[in-house]
């Protein structure tokens, strides 16, 4: 109170006490820490690009066919639903499969897994969605037959039996 520059022996004045409390609040509103800006994602490959602030939205959501799937550490409003299913963060990310299950999206953004042992590890708006596909990043890549791979790039799609696409853009195999 006396740093504040409140005259303790003038509190039991009740005229001295609310100005002090309206004293005391307008120091303690200036030193709050303001807040960074965190509606911008930055990576080295990409430019900053303005995304919309997501706090709102529950981190964890979760329906359970037979077992419940897991998310972690999410922006928000991500969906596992199964057996053995985990996201691992991100946001706006969907795992699920109703048979065997254990499907995973590490993290990104708009990702899906849906086949069983499907993976997605990051990135965003990539697709494995047959049994024993994986998406290892990029964006809007597709893994859509059994054991089909992409390993990144962009808008690429591995659409046979085992097919793989390494990188790069607009690939299918």
């Amino acid at each position: 109170l006396r740093q504040a520059g409140v005259d303790i022996t003038k509190l039991k004045d009740s005229v001295y006490l609310s100005s002090a409390l309206s004293t005391l609040r307008a120091k303690a509103q200036d030193q709050k820490p303001k807040p960074k800006p965190q509606d911008q994602i930055r990576t080295a490959a990409s430019p900053a690009r303005e995304l919309p602030f997501i706090q709102a939205v529950p981190s964890v959501r979760s329906r359970g066919g037979q077992g419940c799937g897991v998310c972690t550490n999410g922006t928000g409003g991500n969906f596992a639903k199964g057996f053995g299913i985990t996201i691992g963060g991100g946001a706006y990310n969907t795992a699920q499969n109703t048979k065997d299950g254990y499907c995973t999206v590490g993290g990104g953004r708009s990702n899906k897994a849906e086949g069983e042992y499907s993976v997605v590890a990051g990135g965003y708006g990539n697709l494995a969605s047959h049994d024993d596909t994986t998406v290892s990043g990029g964006g809007s890549n597709k893994a859509i037959q059994p054991a089909a791979t992409v390993c990144g790039g962009n808008q690429n799609a591995a659409s046979g039996l085992g097919a793989t696409v390494v990188g790069g853009g607009n690939n299918v195999a």
